[in-house]
């Protein structure tokens, strides 16, 4: 066998669109990758720097790739190459050492980072830092991981790597979705006004490079009595392939829960619920969106018990790796 690993060439767009649909194919978490999604939200990114993607090889065909990148500064005016993120990392299911040539690109992908002077390298995104392939893990942003592709976190965990945070994807069909209400859902019914905002607008250079391309829905929830904001929910909409939107999703698009928080003097009594199925009732009504989903960090209590008192349903686990280089 020959092996090496190489950094991305203009003629590799194909090689990734092959790799990703082989391990789509094996893996039906991942969302169908095309040319003109992959062009927009990955290659065409203002700071895609054609070193942050290697390909390896056995002979001359290509059997995995990684994809790595510094994160945004803490104002998200600029990269920071102190933190850098190993954003996706695949091999062909079919390749006899998938474990071995996941960590040659690991390896890669720490070279490409310590090089620009990266001090913390993450394996996977975190939340609201995330650079590319939104959507392509469902509909919210990638933060991590699965568990269940274990050639992956095995090969981190035996790179030091150590787990930074657990995250739970949940799922929700929203095709026959009726919002149910409790006493409580229902008293905030007549003292709450909602306001559906589309679109919102980046307010930073890091958000206009990386989810522009995107649709976002911001609902508001004011008080009747004094118009007072006391909660706010964000989406993302946005169908990753629109080649095959009428096949997958039924001319429908997916939508991720990026955000949700009530005011402190109105938390605990009810009106997250009340909000957040208003919003989606929103959503059939408009018969926009088919599913929704949202990946949830294990730090976020108030948001898990929230979404499965709701019975939406968890898909898969994931971990968020962490390594001080």
């Amino acid at each position: 066998m020959s092996i090496h690993i190489r950094s991305y060439l203009n003629e590799d767009p194909p090689r990734l669109l092959s790799l990703w649909r082989k391990c789509q194919q094996r893996d039906q978490r991942l969302i169908p990758l095309s040319m003109n999604s992959l062009q927009m939200q990955t290659l065409g990114t203002p700071f895609f720097d054609r070193r942050s993607v290697m390909l390896a090889f056995d002979a001359d065909r290509a059997v995995g790739y990684v994809h790595c990148t510094p994160g945004p500064s803490a104002d998200g005016s600029c990269l920071d190459p102190v933190t850098g993120q190993i954003c996706f990392l695949c091999v062909d299911p079919a390749y006899p050492d998938r474990w071995g040539m996941a960590a040659a690109l690991m390896t890669a992908a720490e070279n490409y980072l310590t090089g620009l002077g990266a001090k913390v390298i993450f394996g996977g995104s975190p939340r609201y830092c995330a650079p590319f392939y939104f959507g392509f893990y469902g509909g919210s942003e990638p933060l991590a991981f699965f568990d269940s592709d274990q050639y992956i976190t095995q090969t981190f965990l035996a790179a030091g790597y150590a787990p930074f945070k657990k995250t739970v994807r949940f799922h929700l069909n929203l095709t026959d979705y009726v919002s149910s209400m409790s006493p409580a859902m229902v008293g905030w019914s007549s003292r709450l006004e909602l306001e559906h905002e589309l679109p919102v607008y980046p307010k930073t250079w890091w958000q206009a490079c990386a989810v522009a391309n995107f649709q976002w829905m911001e609902t508001m929830a004011y008080l009747s009595s004094s118009h007072r904001p006391i909660a706010r929910i964000l989406l993302r909409i946005a169908n990753p392939d629109a080649e095959h939107d009428e096949t997958l999703y039924g001319r429908t698009w997916d939508a991720g829960l990026m955000h949700i928080g009530v005011h402190p003097d109105f938390r605990h009594q009810g009106i997250a619920a009340y909000v957040l199925g208003e919003t989606l009732q929103h959503l059939v009504q408009q018969q926009r969106v088919a599913r929704i989903e949202a990946h949830i960090a294990d730090d976020m209590p108030f948001t898990l018990n929230l979404l499965r008192s709701m019975k939406w349903n968890t898909v898969d686990t994931g971990t968020l790796f962490r390594k001080t280089v």
